[in-house]
């Protein structure tokens, strides 16, 4: 079972936001939280090494005898 998407947004005063991702692989991250980054501006981007891996496909395959 995959792990729930979490976005972990750490707030401090006078320091800039903190977001970090859990639980999305590859590029979705991005898509997250591309509304908080409309917000305001991007200072720093860290990559975490889920971010080069490949989200999980399920692929069904069905057989039919005629």
């Amino acid at each position: 079972m995959q792990e729930q998407p979490t976005i972990i947004v750490k707030l401090k005063l006078g320091q800039p936001i903190h977001t970090e991702v859990k639980g999305v692989k590859g590029e979705g991250c991005k898509a997250l939280t591309k509304p908080l980054q409309a917000m305001g501006n991007v200072e720093n981007f860290t990559a975490k090494p889920e971010l080069y891996e490949q989200p999980a496909t399920q692929t069904n395959v069905i057989q039919q005898r005629l």
